[in-house]
């Protein structure tokens, strides 16, 4: 499922912090596996509001939860799988375009509405 990201970049203070904690009201109220609520109740503390993203590692994230990286992809995957987060790979290029490095962003998002209108009811007939 994949959800709609949530502009940060060029929002006042007040509204970056309205949507960051509207996202994490969103991640902590779904049915989420306990590894993925732990890494959303601490992920939008590493959000950017220069860049509009988060790009914490995998084992700045463990640490902070007090666990390993493997449950820290755990719970990102979970938080990927329900619409709450996008990950992006970007390359870090040196000086004559060498590669230096990779970048993962973290974007949050909002998930995309369930849509229902290909369902019908059945039919009830009262004798």
């Amino acid at each position: 499922m994949s959800g709609r990201r949530i502009e940060f970049s060029g929002v006042s203070a007040a509204e970056f912090n309205r949507k960051r904690d509207e996202w994490q009201a969103r991640a902590s109220s779904g049915r989420l596996p306990r590894a993925a609520l732990r890494i959303s109740n601490v992920l939008a503390s590493f959000l950017s509001r220069e860049y509009g993203y988060a790009f914490p590692t995998d084992l700045k994230l463990a640490e902070t939860i007090g666990s390993d990286a493997r449950t820290a992809k755990r719970g990102l995957a979970a938080l990927e799988n329900a619409g709450l987060i996008e990950r992006a790979i970007s390359i870090k290029r040196g000086a004559g375009g060498n590669v230096e490095g990779k970048i993962r962003k973290i974007y949050l998002c909002i998930p995309s509405a369930v849509s229902y209108t290909h369902l019908t009811l059945p039919t009830i007939l009262l004798v």
